[in-house]
């Protein structure tokens, strides 16, 4: 009988600590770091997620009045420093793994409408979309400029209005810039960016996946000018979803880029709720099979949403919102039903091909 009793109060215990494991709700952005913890960004607050599942609250900004920081989007170096963008503040901040939080570059009162490139503080930012992360330690980011956009003369087309910075370890700024005129190298709808060791880096295009050197820009994927010239015909039209060919793959959005461990790319096409793969000319299902009949038809454009593990090729997913390898080639996804309450989910596809749920938060998933 004090065996069962102490069974029950030992069950209660450990009822109670899951009881006040904190949930997750709504998450925008996700890293991992070395020892595959992942770390993921909820409004004002970051929050730890052991490799089996464990939540923590890692750092709570709730109670900062003086700087109130957001986790909107971020990236980690290979000393597990993560570097995250601070709320309306228009710079980058750092956090290093013994939790201190610092100014990286950039300042709040500097020009927003136009990049001010220099060192450190005397940096200049505004509406900044993206951040990534090269081997050296480089951070690239994009954001848009749309009033200095329209004072370029030389662009045609004022809806090219982002642009794409670096800022290397040293601090230093750079805004990448054309050769032939030195203003502002102009890039359209930037949804993503993937740095390279080289000074290249890959990003995602509104209808495309291209490649950006110094001198060139690439379509690695897509038929964008085809699903302009859709756009401006009349009734509305709609994105075919064609995979194969890169030269002739149909999609409507590059996010999420991440880069695999045989040189791949990886990226989320957002209506389809589609991981698609770029690899050796060819872009490939890797994970999700929702049902996208309703992506072909105008009147509501979207695949329809669901919760599935098991093979890559029949899992469901909700609404992705980050990706990211860890050191085992685990692709994790961070996975957010926004129609329901919050629920949120991490999903891990194994090199396999195998999808597992490794973290839920308990809400109840609705799809109406």
């Amino acid at each position: 009988m004090k065996k069962l009793i102490a069974l029950c109060v030992l069950c209660a215990f450990v009822g109670d600590i899951a009881a006040q494991s904190p949930k997750i709700y709504r998450p925008k952005c996700m890293v991992i770091d070395s020892e595959n913890n992942m770390f993921i960004g909820e409004e004002f607050n970051l929050y730890k997620v052991t490799p089996t599942g464990e939540v923590s609250l890692y750092y709570d900004n709730s109670k900062n009045k003086t700087d109130r920081l957001e986790f909107r989007q971020m990236a980690i170096d290979k000393e597990d420093n993560i570097y995250f963008i601070g709320r309306m503040e228009n710079k980058i901040l750092k956090l290093t793994p013994n939790k201190i939080i610092s100014n990286y570059v950039g300042n709040k009162n500097n020009d927003r409408d136009k990049p001010v490139d220099g060192k450190g503080a005397a940096a200049g930012f505004t509406f900044i979309n993206c951040i990534s992360i090269s081997g050296d330690g480089t951070l690239y980011i994009s954001s848009a400029y749309p009033k200095l956009a329209e004072e370029d003369t030389v662009l045609k087309d004022k809806k090219w209005n982002c642009v794409v910075r670096t800022i290397d370890k040293q601090l230093n700024v750079k805004t990448a810039k054309s050769s032939k005129t030195n203003k502002p190298k102009w890039f359209h709808e930037v949804t993503d960016v993937l740095a390279n060791d080289d000074g290249s880096f890959y990003f995602g295009d509104k209808y495309a996946l291209r490649k950006n050197e110094e001198t060139s820009r690439t379509v690695l994927a897509g038929l964008p000018k085809k699903a302009y010239e859709s756009l401006a015909k009349k009734p509305p039209y709609y994105i075919k979803f064609i995979m194969g060919d890169t030269s002739k793959a149909e999609f409507e959005s590059a996010n999420l880029l991440c880069r695999g461990k045989n040189g791949e790319i990886l990226f989320l096409d957002n209506p389809v709720l589609r991981i698609l793969k770029v690899q050796n000319g060819k872009v490939s299902n890797f994970a999700g099979n929702n049902d996208m009949s309703c992506h072909l038809q105008v009147i509501c454009g979207a695949a329809k949403q669901g919760y599935k593990d098991g093979a890559a090729n029949v899992a469901l997913f909700s609404g992705i919102v980050a990706m990211a390898f860890d050191s085992n080639w685990n692709l994790i996804v961070l996975d957010v039903n926004t129609k329901a309450n919050g629920v949120t989910k991490i999903r891990k596809i194994t090199p396999t091909g195998l999808v597992t749920t490794i973290y839920n938060n308990g809400e109840k998933e609705s799809f109406n």
